[in-house]
């Protein structure tokens, strides 16, 4: 088995690049030949990565990959070099099936249709995450995003936004509810790698009263029978 610390170096290998490709951007060849040799970097650690059984982090060298190579198309094309052009844009698109392999699915485990009151903590959100053959997936991040909520700014929020899988692929986190009565939505996601994100919808109330304040009416003197002359509001 290879070992890991190989692909590391390959991540500090890339670090040569930058300056090169800095002194580079006033010529579209030269640019593109250094975005060809990072694309190939990154392959070569995606292919260490799948030898060590490491699937998430091999499609993500993959992903790098891929915009290497769309940056070394791209620099062809401005360079005139239409067939160098064309041969980045096909390892492009070869590295993008590659990232797309490792398919990550969420699968919402408990948390969604809650109704809690406001400004209280939801319970846990819970999200398992495996991939398309249900093998559960460890120490993979997990986004949790509130896409929608009852006003701009009712000021609810997630306790913690990013966590990682445990050992059977679970990860959770909770909602703490803003001011406003109303709805959210909440998706978990893994970035750029996850299809379908796993949706919680959360529900909320109005809580009890602190305390009830007199606004009017208290104090008046009547007859009896005689309707108040002001009316009795509370708050």
């Amino acid at each position: 088995m290879i070992p890991a610390h190989n692909a590391i170096k390959f991540w500090f290998a890339l670090l040569l690049f930058i300056p090169a490709i800095v002194s580079a951007q006033t010529d579209p060849a030269s640019t593109a030949k250094l975005f060809e040799e990072a694309a190939t970097a990154r392959e070569e650690a995606a292919r260490i990565w799948e030898d060590l059984g490491e699937k998430i982090r091999a499609s993500e060298a993959w992903g790098e990959a891929a915009v290497s190579w769309e940056k070394a198309a791209t620099a062809w094309e401005t360079a005139g070099q239409a067939d160098k052009a064309a041969a980045a844009w096909e390892r492009f698109r070869g590295a993008i099936t590659k990232r797309d392999q490792a398919e990550i699915r969420m699968t919402v485990l408990s948390g969604s249709g809650q109704k809690i009151r406001v400004g209280r903590l939801t319970d846990p959100l819970q999200v398992k995450v495996t991939d398309k053959t249900g093998k559960p997936l460890a120490g993979v991040s997990v986004v949790f995003d509130v896409v929608s909520r009852p006003s701009p700014a009712d000021g609810g929020r997630m306790d913690q936004r990013e966590t990682k899988t445990d050992s059977d692929g679970m990860s959770s986190a909770r909602l703490r509810a803003g001011t406003v009565v109303g709805s959210y939505t909440i998706l978990a996601s893994v970035p750029d790698l996850s299809r379908e994100p796993a949706a919680y919808e959360i529900s909320t109330v109005p809580g009890p009263a602190a305390r009830l304040e007199i606004v009017s009416g208290n104090n008046q003197v009547l007859k009896v029978n005689q309707r108040a002359i002001s009316p009795l509001v509370t708050r």
